[in-house]
């Protein structure tokens, strides 16, 4: 038996504005007969998601959450015995204050804060305007990382001269080429596209775990556990993009950087050993009786 809200027509406009007037009446049961009246039906499914929304747009409660993930991190980060190959190129090319591109799978995102260090240069986050990325954005602020929060789909020209312009302005630029939904371990031409003009390094990045959990995600996020082994890996990548690159041609860079950054992931998932990640939530395949 589920609760229902009746509400008049003259309390539809405020309904709208996600606001109650003390004149909505609750009732309990199904369906609502009362058609006279012109009353709106809405079941409860409609109200617990006006819950959840609110809670999802709640400033406050974003910033808690991302100081507990942001302690998290820190404590899995230091209670694991971490192994690093290929950082020196990229810190010397900081050192000479020569910006740099990190790239990485969505799915290796939760070290990224230490795939990069922020006390050789700036670095700024691509980000969208999603409510998870948001939470990631204030993961990020916490590691001294800059985030732009923007969507390429609703102005892609737009897009790309904010994040030359951080170029210019010396910021390294770290993104996930299959963000922010997928498909998994699909890249997408973007990245490509600010190589072409800026002509920076690129260099791929990614973090495996001895143990860790993998979500239900579309990109199969994996979680870092404590008292773990792990391993940090940056390979350069060696391709060069011409600055009068063609679409077809950036297409294709976009095929071969897929290509270099899951030979990186894997790399790095074989420096730990085999693979012991724990499933999160329920498997889509039913289990076949024997």
């Amino acid at each position: 038996m589920g609760w229902r809200i009746e509400i008049q027509p003259e309390d539809f406009s405020t309904l709208q504005k996600g606001i109650s007037k003390p004149s909505s009446r609750w009732t309990k049961g199904r369906q609502c007969t009362n058609n006279q009246t012109g009353s709106v039906r809405l079941g409860h499914r409609v109200g617990i998601r006006g819950v959840k929304k609110r809670i999802a747009q709640s400033e406050l409660l974003n910033r808690c959450v991302a100081s507990l993930l942001y302690f998290y991190v820190r404590f899995c980060y230091a209670t694991t015995q971490w192994k690093y190959d290929g950082f020196e190129e990229m810190d010397a090319q900081l050192l000479e204050g020569q910006p740099v591109m990190i790239v990485m799978w969505h799915e290796r995102l939760w070290m990224s804060p230490y795939m990069y260090n922020t006390k050789l240069g700036k670095i700024c986050a691509i980000t969208t305007e999603s409510r998870i990325a948001q939470l990631g954005h204030l993961l990020l602020r916490r590691f001294d990382f800059e985030a732009e929060m923007i969507d390429p789909r609703k102005n892609p020209l737009a897009f790309n001269r904010r994040i030359l312009r951080r170029i210019r302005n010396g910021y390294s630029i770290a993104v996930s080429p299959d963000g922010t939904r997928g498909p998994r371990r699909e890249c997408k031409s973007y990245p490509i596209k600010w190589v072409r003009k800026s002509q920076v390094p690129v260099f791929c990045v990614a973090f495996s775990m001895r143990r860790s959990l993998r979500l239900p995600t579309w990109d199969r996020s994996r979680v870092p556990l404590p008292f773990n082994r792990g391993a940090l890996l940056a390979r350069r990548w060696k391709e060069t993009v011409p600055k009068n690159a063609s679409q077809e041609q950036i297409d294709a860079f976009s095929d071969r950087l897929g290509n270099d950054l899951n030979a990186v992931t894997l790399e790095a998932d074989q420096m730990v050993g085999p693979a012991n990640g724990v499933d999160a939530g329920y498997s889509r395949q039913r289990r076949v009786p024997k």
